[in-house]
């Protein structure tokens, strides 16, 4: 065989091998852009995918939890009102072993001062509510990121991991469920905060005495003392609270013992089941159902969360006028839209229970 011939052998060969590599670039390509069209687009979506796409660095503060949080903490009252750089990345029914892996990611991405943390889903002692809040939350982390398969492989059962890290497995067939709704969901989330307009009148809770506690399950303690010490070698401010719901006596008793758990481990904790009248807070008209504040609860309580850590806080900075932040300030035009759009329903709402004009001093 001549050199020539070799030569274009070579040539013949090269050719081919790059047209399998490009073949295969293309069908993975295709391959994720597929799977992520078939995933749920919902809030979770929006609240993750705009978490994990900011420029580094850019939060001091940090919410975590489950969807109990992003009804409750808007943050971008806390810009408005007190230049205070946060997001939520809450996601719904985030147990305390999926909020262990989402104080690691905020951290590793955004290397907060301060991590707060709800304690809603003390109660649970499994890994997670059901495998779609799972899916919540993996489905919107980066393929590349590190954290995203060590949460799987720790939380999830060997038999549905697969689904986890292939979301096409679980979705395969969804595009026979597709609506007009999967392709325009609102994709901004204004750093976390989710504005509903329902009313449903709740029976406050009834304060019990401070020395009543009841242990946490196993699972939720072990977790909670692993977010502990991942912010202890981080060298991040927890701060562990509980927002106002309408609890039970039980629940009460847990965030007791969670309360003697954190000054044990020398952890601030934030009890604002104290706070209630103080935060204006009413369970007449606060409350979209038991466990989720409407957008009037919301807008108390993140004003007084606000006003909070503006006065307890002194080394959280004002951002408001650094050139840094000036997309924060685009993103407070189109809140401010959505704003009064929620609000106007709510004020619909207000007056067919309370038969009265709805008056805010929030807005």
């Amino acid at each position: 065989m001549t050199a020539d011939r070799k030569t274009d052998k070579l040539v013949l060969y090269g050719k081919r091998f790059l047209l399998i590599i490009v073949t295969l670039v293309i069908l993975l390509i295709a391959f994720v852009a597929i799977s992520k069209a078939l995933q749920f687009r919902d809030h979770n979506k929006g609240f993750v995918n705009e978490f994990i796409n900011q420029q580094e660095d850019q939060n001091d503060i940090v919410f975590i939890g489950s969807s109990h949080v992003y009804h409750a903490v808007f943050p971008m009252e806390l810009w408005e009102k007190y230049g205070i750089a946060s997001s939520n990345l809450a996601t719904s029914s985030q147990s305390f072993p999926m909020s262990y892996y989402t104080v690691k990611e905020a951290i590793t991405l955004q290397d907060p001062d301060y991590i707060v943390m709800d304690l809603y889903y003390a109660f649970s002692e499994d890994n997670y509510r059901d495998l779609p809040y799972v899916h919540m939350l993996t489905d919107n982390l980066k393929v590349t990121d590190p954290i995203k398969y060590e949460l799987i492989h720790d939380l999830v059962p060997r038999s549905d991991r697969l689904a986890c890290y292939l979301p096409i497995v679980q979705y395969h067939s969804r595009w026979l469920e597709w609506t007009k709704d999967d392709l325009i969901y609102e994709k901004k989330s204004y750093k976390g905060g989710l504005m509903l307009s329902d009313i449903k009148v709740c029976a406050a809770p009834q304060l019990i005495s401070d020395h009543k506690s009841q242990p946490i399950p196993e699972t939720a303690e072990m977790s909670l003392r692993k977010i502990i010490n991942l912010c202890k070698e981080t060298d991040t401010k927890l701060i562990l609270t509980a927002i106002p719901w309408a609890a039970a006596e039980h629940h009460l008793a847990y965030y007791n013992y969670i309360r003697d758990l954190a000054a044990d481990e020398d952890v601030i904790y934030l009890d604002l089941f104290s706070k209630i009248k103080e935060c204006g807070i009413l369970f007449e008209t606060d409350f979209r159902d038991n466990g989720h504040m409407n957008i009037s609860g919301g807008l108390k309580m993140s004003n007084y969360l606000g006003a909070y850590f503006r006065q307890e806080y002194h080394d959280i900075p004002d951002h408001r006028n650094d050139e840094a932040y000036s997309s924060w300030d685009e993103e407070l035009q189109q809140y401010h839209k959505k704003k009064s759009e929620v609000i106007k329903n709510y004020e619909r709402k207000y007056k067919e229970v309370t038969g009265t004009e709805y008056e805010s001093y929030y807005n």
